[in-house]
């Protein structure tokens, strides 16, 4: 009876681990760097002068904040990670020797993820399109938002509209709305939690006020 239980025991302390360590294996490498704030980017310029496509590859693994300008004249349009001439992404995540499509004479730059605790000694400003971690981006706590300006060509009904959507550990995401027309709201954001601000305008201006 004493062997069984014993048994018994070492089967759910082991099933218990496989379930810990698939937990611990789940997280993504992005919210890794995030919680440890040990950001292993390094600063890298990505130049084509020809006119034509090239291809080139990121040298370390890390949270970057993207930068692109071009002189080219056909569009250069932005992706999820990598935004269009003139404006920038924050909280890109890229693996070494990860692929970079840069159209010709265009620039894109990389710099790492500087994590300022936005919030800690007060209001802040928010300009850059992208991921911003609550602990090391921004501080967890409730905000007042205002749209200070936002531009747009206003041909579609997501012109001139600023999204945030709150990532939690657990749960369900939230997205907040603010626009010209409708400028200010209130947010409340947690430790560990992901904000990622997105638009089709890559000129905005948003206010946090503690």
């Amino acid at each position: 009876m004493k062997k069984w239980l014993l048994g018994l025991l070492a089967m759910i302390v082991v099933a218990g681990s496989g379930v810990w360590a698939f937990k611990m294996n789940s997280v993504s490498p992005e919210m890794k760097i995030y919680k440890s704030q040990n950001n292993q980017a390094v600063e890298q310029e990505m130049r084509n002068a020809s006119d034509r496509h090239i291809i080139k590859k990121i040298r370390a693994t890390g949270l970057y904040l993207v930068t692109t300008d071009s002189q080219s004249k056909d569009d250069v349009s932005s992706t999820a990670y990598v935004p269009g001439p003139g404006s920038a992404i924050t909280g890109a995540f890229f693996s070494k020797g990860d692929g970079i499509d840069v159209p010709g004479k265009t620039t894109i730059t990389f710099k790492p993820v500087d994590f300022k605790h936005l919030g800690k000694n007060g209001s802040f400003n928010i300009t850059n399109l992208g991921r911003y971690g609550i602990g090391s981006d921004i501080e967890p706590g409730a905000y007042k938002l205002k749209l200070e300006s936002v531009e747009g060509n206003y041909k579609t009904q997501l012109d001139g509209i600023v999204q945030l959507v709150i990532t939690p550990r657990d749960g369900e995401e939230k997205t907040i709305q603010i626009s010209k027309a409708d400028n200010q709201k209130t947010i409340s954001v947690s430790q560990g939690e992901m904000l990622q601000i997105k638009s089709s305008s890559n000129k905005f201006n948003l206010f946090f006020d503690k």
